[in-house]
């Protein structure tokens, strides 16, 4: 495969696609399934392409927020059960919840700015 990629950064810029550009190096590397479908998260590391370490973070917070709104969304059922029966909900459960919500709240979007 012709890969392209630029010469500061090491973000692939063209597969099979040459362009004439001075700023880029040409390569000739075989790229897993999983980096032709996503190329612009990987980055060139003199010897291999990886995964982008901000693109990493990016994903890791991502996730990490999911599985907040996730834990929130399969124990509501435990706010129902306490408003409608009285059942206390197990000290773990609220203490996680808590800690969910925190997580929620540290990244609301900045309406302000």
């Amino acid at each position: 495969m012709h890969i392209q990629i630029e010469k500061v950064t090491g973000r692939i810029i063209s597969i099979n696609a040459p362009q004439t550009n001075p700023d880029l190096i040409s390569l000739d590397v075989e790229l897993t399934d999983e980096i032709q479908q996503s190329p612009h998260l990987y980055v060139w590391s003199g010897s291999q392409f990886v995964l982008d370490s901000v693109i990493q973070e990016e994903l890791k917070a991502v996730s990490r927020l999911a599985a907040a709104k996730r834990y929130l969304a399969e124990t509501d059922f435990y706010i129902t059960r306490k408003l409608e029966t009285g059942t206390a909900v197990p000290s773990a459960v609220g203490l996680k919840r808590h800690q969910a919500r925190a997580i929620l709240v540290e990244n609301l979007p900045d309406f302000e700015g």
